[in-house]
């Protein structure tokens, strides 16, 4: 190695001045217009440079694949050995393929003119389809890059692939399980079940969605844990979907004592559903308000009403400005709740 590293020095040391001057000058004009080429890239593809992440991703990844080609250009003026320069070439393509890969993955975007037109049909107008569709994009680019690569390092695919005998089954069953997560993902959004932001309830988990991947759904849980859930188990599951609601019922029971009478009863009934049909939180003619249970210790009063307060915040709000006007209501009447009563007599 030492030897070779030598012969690389004596064949560098043979150039004239010119050609480092003009190696030289070519990587530093190629530096000098980086930003102008990665600019006029991005308006070819109408992107705007602003702070965002990813779009300044697309304008590092842009100069460094054109800083990169200045440097291979330069190196290759000063005419090194057939060899080295072998090396050089293999090694500048290989990077030349990671960066060109991540270029254009990065390009596919939720406004380009594909999902524009995705999106302009009100029928299939899905923000998390699109954003789906991009992800899957970019994967399979990712895919197709990585195959480029290892077939730019000399493997054979073919022959990569046959040679995986009994790995082969246990690639298969893996793909098949990111297969059943894929399409859970594609029914998820086909069918509209919730979007980002929305909160369900899916068995025991019940949370706000903070994303929709290829394999799986997160989920914030209301004490702030994440859950992630496979695709495959939220398209085969019952999905409560809390953001759909159009309305929500307030239900209630109350039992006053067996020394209330009958007309004291009657007298609260009237007075709680006057109350209730001034709410305008409450929907008009949803309200019912009755004798519904006599027992050993006293008599039930049942509530049933409807708002079309959605917001979970907000509607347990509503609930307890209507428990306190229920409260109001009684003391008004002067009448007491009873509280559940317990047999703990000695049974002989």
């Amino acid at each position: 190695m030492k030897e070779k590293f030598q012969y690389i020095i004596q064949h560098i040391s043979t150039k004239e001045p010119l050609d480092f001057i003009i190696a030289g000058g070519v990587l530093i004009g190629f530096i000098i217009l980086s930003s102008m080429f990665a600019k006029l890239i991005m308006r070819i593809f109408k992107i705007k440079r602003d702070r965002l992440e990813r779009k300044s991703k697309i304008y590092g990844l842009i100069k460094f694949v054109w800083i990169v080609t200045g440097l291979y250009i330069s190196i290759a003026i000063l005419n090194l050995p057939a060899d080295w320069m072998s090396k050089i070439t293999k090694v500048y393509k290989l990077i030349t393929i990671y960066g060109l890969t991540r270029v254009v993955a990065q390009l596919v975007r939720p406004s380009t003119k594909l999902f524009n037109k995705f999106q302009s049909d009100e029928n299939s107008k899905n923000e998390n389809a699109i954003k789906f569709g991009v992800k899957l994009i970019r994967g399979l680019i990712y895919i197709i890059g990585t195959f480029i690569f290892i077939a730019e390092l000399g493997y054979d695919l073919s022959g990569l692939i046959t040679g995986l005998g009994i790995g082969s089954v246990v690639i298969a069953l893996a793909a098949q399980d990111l297969a059943k997560n894929l399409f859970g993902g594609f029914a998820i959004l086909t069918d509209k079940t919730f979007v980002i932001g929305e909160s369900i309830k899916v068995g025991q988990t019940e949370g706000t969605i903070e994303d929709i991947g290829f394999r799986t759904t997160r989920v914030r849980k209301y004490d702030n844990s994440v859950a992630t859930i496979p695709n495959s188990v939220l398209a085969d599951s019952e999905i409560i979907n809390w953001s759909k609601l159009q309305k929500r019922r307030f239900l209630c029971t109350l039992k006053v004592g067996l020394e209330v009478k009958q007309k004291e009863i009657n007298d609260l009934i009237k007075k709680l559903s006057f109350e209730f049909q001034k709410d305008k939180d409450i929907i008009e003619e949803s309200t019912k308000i009755y004798f519904s249970k006599i027992d050993h210790d006293g008599y039930e009063i049942s509530i049933i009403a409807y708002t079309n307060i959605v917001n979970y915040d907000e509607y347990l709000e509503f609930v307890s400005q209507t428990n306190s006007l229920i409260i109001e209501v009684l003391d008004k009447e002067r009448i007491k709740l009873v509280y559940p009563t317990y047999d703990v007599s000695i049974k002989k």
